[in-house]
């Protein structure tokens, strides 16, 4: 074999130990590599209105909520775990057809209407346990955020009844039952519809005390008895001597008279 065939027959030989290293390389990388993790489960959320729906009742809230589009905002925050979170308060059904709701809300505008819903939400979560605590506490609604701050807000009291009791400026609500809780989000339910005097004025003032009713008039006095004694006859006025019974009398004592003397008389 002359010189040139040797050096094609090296070249020939070198190519095809570097094609193998090559193929060879990325099959030790790779199998070296620890595998990839899974990805991780979306996180599951809540979701208020179907939760709402599920409750059965809350339908006229329901309704309020998409057409303010409010349940798209609510839920964001219901599905961030890292925020305050949330406490909606969801009047039923049976509520918004109790005075004064059943009047006040049939011509309220569609921005009121916004801010009448975010009246009964809080701006943090708080679980049953915490409104068990409370006790005359004033408290902030989501509605007083977007009011920069001010007015929108609701008193929360734990009575010594055992009840919890929302109270507005037009009306006291009470819990009713729980819809749903877990952190960050609770729904419960309330028996009146919480109505803001910043949407509706000042609620008019109770009508006054009935006057007391008339006393009773006394019985009358009882009719004397028809049985009473009787009266005495007055004496006459005239002399005893004209009495019918003194001519008899008289004329027996004057026969008696007559009648000793004559015996005296005949007496011997």
């Amino acid at each position: 074999m002359d010189l040139l065939s040797f050096s094609k027959l090296c070249m020939l030989l070198a190519v095809a130990i570097a094609s193998l290293q090559a193929d060879a390389a990325p099959k030790a990388s790779l199998a070296t590599l620890p595998p990839a993790p899974a990805p991780a489960p979306a996180p599951s959320f809540e979701n208020i209105t179907q939760s709402l729906t599920y409750g059965g009742e809350y339908s006229t809230f329901i309704q309020l909520l998409v057409e303010t589009k409010l349940d798209v905002a609510f839920q964001a925050i219901a599905n961030d775990t890292e925020g305050p979170g949330l406490t909606i308060f969801a009047p039923t059904d049976a509520a918004f057809k109790l005075a004064p709701a059943s009047s006040l809300l049939q011509n309220i505008t569609e921005s009121n209407k916004t801010r009448l819903i975010e009246y009964h939400v809080l701006t943090k979560f708080q679980a049953y346990k915490d409104l068990q605590r409370s006790n005359n506490n004033v408290t902030s609604t989501y509605a007083t955020d977007q009011n920069g701050g001010q007015g929108y807000k609701v008193n929360i009291t734990f009575t010594g009844g055992g009840q919890i009791q929302i109270k507005s400026d037009w009306t006291t609500a009470f819990y009713r039952t729980t819809v749903y809780t877990s952190s960050p989000a609770s729904i419960f339910a309330i028996s009146q519809v919480l109505i803001p005097d910043e949407i509706f004025g000042l609620p008019p003032p109770p009508p006054p005390p009935s006057p007391p009713p008339p006393p009773a008039p006394k019985a009358p006095a009882p009719a004397p008895s028809t049985l009473s004694s009787p009266s005495k006859v007055p004496a006459s006025k005239e002399s005893s001597f004209s009495s019918p019974l003194f001519i008899p009398y008289f004329s027996s004592l004057l026969a008696s008279l007559l009648l000793l003397l004559f015996l005296i008389i005949s007496a011997p």
